[in-house]
């Protein structure tokens, strides 16, 4: 018995040994991003497999057919990639967006890598030359550096979703493979593309949403405002880590998380990342991220999110890869949006304008007119749609807009061209003031607007007119096809204000300000002065023209960076006792009184745009007296106002006539 005892114990201690050898035999991989890690010499072999003419020639290269899909390497493991090398014929659309980077691990059938080939690299929206460690992209040549082992199989494709072939790609692929096994919990790499075309204000866009463990690795973004100066700066990222309630990381803009000042333009790039470039006259913003130096671990889950911009108003159009590893192959994820869901606008549409297939649409004809889903095509229709209208020669039909507020407006019609549209004359309200565009084209694209200047409404409305009027001999057919309808008020601002300040503004920080509620001396004539009228500092009742564009710079006036309270005064005369609207756009806060009584109040801090607020204004027959108290707290102060005037009877005065009547 003992000795049945002795050899059971020997065979255990035998047992264990091999699985602790077993267990010490396995390979542990250090920390993956270190850019300096080298593998041991004993335990690992090179290879690289690469586009070489395998009958000794010089075609050191592939072709990739149009909507097809090709595999360009495939090995079982234990192994680890390291460096992955392309290069192209020529860099556009269709090779940053149309071909698709995929990457499969452990003979998943999920990917873990589906990204468009540009954007995996850096360069989503246009090639930006730029290098970094891990990713470089430069003059139609690409590299990663990412390391992306894996335990038992790998296996990445390219697909080509463009409509036209690729035949020229250039690829090296340089891999170890291992004589022991990874360790189990070996991280995986993962990337991610997602694109929000229409993001909007208070909108959160989640960069990366995972319930594994691993580590962040990265991230590059490419922003396009829609035809507007986005202030971009002010969006924090968030990061929850492991499910806790609260963000361990909360940021305080992405010039900090790209580690740029926001001043400095293209090329701005470190170590690390930066901003590749900014255009703002373009309205684009591409900039990268790499958490080389400070990963961000995570247990159980990581949830990181991009604020659209605390004080951004604008519609952007934002894309982004993001990079990271983790301890399983992820779950399947949203689908990639076909190639032309890809393809960056080249037509800004502004975000406000009327889709085409939601207006009144009127003829006399027998015309059948659908919505046309345009996602295969491009990015630029509004909505992914356009109004479809299946006419035939001297056809005509218009299109609507009710409930409009202005006198006048100046028109764009967002037109499509394409393979079976027709020769197309556009007028407003029956007018003869007519425009055409021949709309065929090969494929189907949206044209530069057709603009229309000073078309005046009728009953509140607004119609445009449109007539067929043959087509091109290329053209299959005589239809119409219109995205979308945009109206900018021919505005009348209020020609001149007198001046009065400034005023302290005192505050203790950006919530807590207090110069917007301090009585002064224009909204009471009985306050006591301040210490700089009395001593001639402040301009009471200085007159001061409005600029052409209807902006009035009051810190350009001033020529202070000191925070101030200014005041606006003007007399309005009006006809009759009406309810109209005072159309306002401001930098920081504001009060308007009318009369000597409070009509509204704000404290928003904004960049400013012409008619941010429209706020009912009760004028009495007779003379009005109009008072804005405005706030300046951190650099341009100004404003832009306007009174509703359809029928153009009021008179301004910088005098009070009150009295006179």
């Amino acid at each position: 018995m003992n000795r049945q005892l002795a050899f059971l114990f020997l065979a255990i201690v035998i047992v264990f040994s091999s699985c602790k050898q077993q267990e010490e035999e396995r390979i542990r991989l250090p920390y993956l991003l270190d850019i300096n890690y080298m593998p041991g010499i004993d335990d690992v072999s090179y290879y690289r497999v690469s586009s070489y003419d395998t009958t000794g020639g010089n075609i050191d290269r592939i072709n990739i057919p149009s909507a097809s899909t090709m595999t360009i390497f495939k090995q079982n493991g234990p192994g680890l990639i390291r460096r992955i090398w392309f290069n192209t014929e020529k860099v556009d659309e269709a090779v940053l967006r149309g071909l698709v980077l995929r990457m499969y691990w452990e003979n998943a059938e999920t990917p873990s890598v589906e990204v468009p080939f540009g954007d995996f690299f850096g360069s989503g929206m246009k090639d930006v030359p730029f290098s970094t460690p891990f990713t470089s992209g430069n003059n139609a040549s690409f590299y990663s550096y990412f390391p992306m082992p894996f335990k038992q199989a790998a296996r990445i494709e390219i697909a080509n979703d463009a409509s036209e072939e690729l035949c020229e790609l250039y690829f090296q692929i340089d891999y170890y493979l291992f004589d022991k096994p990874l360790e189990d919990d070996t991280p995986l790499f993962h990337a991610h593309w997602q694109r929000n075309k229409s993001t909007i204000h208070d909108s959160d866009i989640v960069i990366l949403a995972t319930n594994a463990r691993g580590y962040l690795a990265g991230l590059n973004i490419n922003v396009q405002t829609y035809g507007e100066q986005a202030d971009f700066w002010g969006s924090d990222e968030k990061i929850w880590i492991d499910g806790e309630p609260l963000p361990r990381a909360h940021g305080t803009g992405i010039n900090a998380l790209f580690q740029t000042d926001q001043v400095l333009y293209d090329g701005n790039i470190g170590l690390y990342g930066g901003v590749l470039q900014r255009d703002d006259a373009a309205g684009t913003f591409i900039a990268c991220r790499y958490f080389i130096a400070d990963p961000l671990p995570f247990n159980t889950s990581l949830l990181m999110t991009l604020e659209h911009g605390s004080e951004n108003l604008s519609v952007i159009d934002i894309s982004h890869c993001v990079y990271w590893y983790q301890d399983v192959v992820a779950e399947e994820g949203e689908k990639l949006p076909v190639f032309g869901l890809r393809k960056p606008m080249k037509t800004i549409v502004p975000s406000d304008a009327y889709h085409a297939e939601d207006l009144i649409f009127k003829t006399d004809e027998t015309i059948e007119a659908i919505s046309m889903d345009m996602s295969n095509f491009g990015a630029d229709w509004n909505g992914n749609q356009q109004l479809y209208a299946m006419t035939r020669n001297l056809d005509d039909f218009s299109l609507t807009i009710p409930f409009l507020n202005d006198l006048a407006y100046n028109v764009d019609v967002y037109m499509s061209s394409g393979p079976d549209l027709g020769i197309v004359y556009i007028s407003p309200n029956g007018s003869n003031a007519r425009k055409f565009i021949d709309a065929y084209a090969p494929e189907y694209m949206l044209s530069e607007p057709i603009r229309f200047e000073n078309v005046r409404t009728k009953n509140n409305q607004l119609q445009m007119d449109f007539h067929v009027m043959g087509k091109n001999l290329s053209s299959a057919e005589f239809y119409v096809g219109i995205d979308a309808i945009s109206l900018e008020p021919v505005r009348t601002f209020i020609p001149h204000w007198e001046i009065i300040g400034p005023y302290p503004n005192l505050r203790a920080s950006d919530l807590l300000r207090y110069g917007l509620d301090e009585v002064f001396r224009p909204e009471n004539a009985s306050v006591q002065p301040t210490e700089a009228e009395m001593h001639g500092l402040s301009t009471i009742g200085h007159p001061f023209k409005v600029d052409r564009s209807g902006y009035s710079d009051l810190s350009g006036y001033y020529k202070t960076t000191s925070p101030f309270i200014a005041y606006a005064q003007v007399f309005v005369y009006s006809p009759d006792n009406q309810e109209n609207i005072l159309f306002l756009g401001m930098h920081d806060g504001i009060k308007v009184f009318l009369n000597d009584q409070e009509l509204y109040r704000s404290e928003t801090l904004r960049h400013i745009a012409p008619d941010q607020e429209a706020i009912p204004l009760p004028l009495k027959k007779g003379w009005n007296k109009l008072l804005l108290k405005l706030e300046n707290n951190r650099g341009d102060c100004g404003f832009y106002a306007r009174i509703r005037d359809n029928e153009q009877k009021l008179k301004y005065s910088l005098k009070d006539r009150r009295r006179k009547e």
